[in-house]
C-alpha cells in the first residue's frame, strides 16, 4: 500500500480517482489545488503524486517544477492526469520531469498499472 497525494481542481475527478486508488489498496490524500497540495507536502511524505495539469493558481506543471527542486520531493514519482494530449503538452510534462502521463477520462486499469509500475521502480523491485 502506497501513500498517494491526488491533486485536481475537479471534485468529480478527485472522487473517481480516489475511489480507484483506494480500491487498489492505496492510502489517498486529496488536494483541490496546488496550494493545498504544497501544504500537505510540507506535513506529510508521499510515495507518489498524481496531479492535473490545468488548475487555478498553481498549475500542475508549476507544482511539479517546485517539487523537483524540493529536497523531500525531488525523487517522488509523479503522474500527470490530464485531458491535455497535444504534443507540446507531453513535451512540457517531460521537461518538468513528470514520470508518467495519463489522459482523462480515467481508465482505471491504465491508471493503476502506471502507478504500480512507478511504485515498483521506486522501491527497486523493477527488473
Amino acid at each position: 500500500m502506497a501513500k498517494i497525494l491526488l491533486v485536481d481542481d475537479q471534485d468529480s475527478i478527485l472522487k473517481t480517482a480516489e475511489a480507484i486508488l483506494k480500491k487498489a489498496g492505496h492510502e489517498v490524500f486529496t488536494a483541490a489545488d496546488g496550494y493545498i497540495a504544497l501544504e500537505k507536502l510540507a506535513i506529510f511524505t508521499f510515495d507518489l503524486i498524481v496531479t492535473d495539469a490545468n488548475m487555478p493558481g498553481i498549475s500542475g506543471f508549476d507544482l511539479v517544477k517546485a517539487l523537483r527542486i524540493g529536497e523531500k520531493t525531488r525523487n517522488t514519482p509523479i503522474v500527470m492526469l490530464t485531458s491535455r494530449q497535444e504534443k507540446r503538452d507531453v513535451e512540457k510534462a517531460i521537461q518538468a520531469k513528470i514520470n508518467d502521463y495519463v489522459i482523462k477520462p480515467i481508465d482505471p486499469n491504465i491508471l493503476i498499472s502506471k502507478i504500480n509500475a512507478l511504485l515498483e521502480k521506486a522501491s527497486g523491485k523493477a527488473s
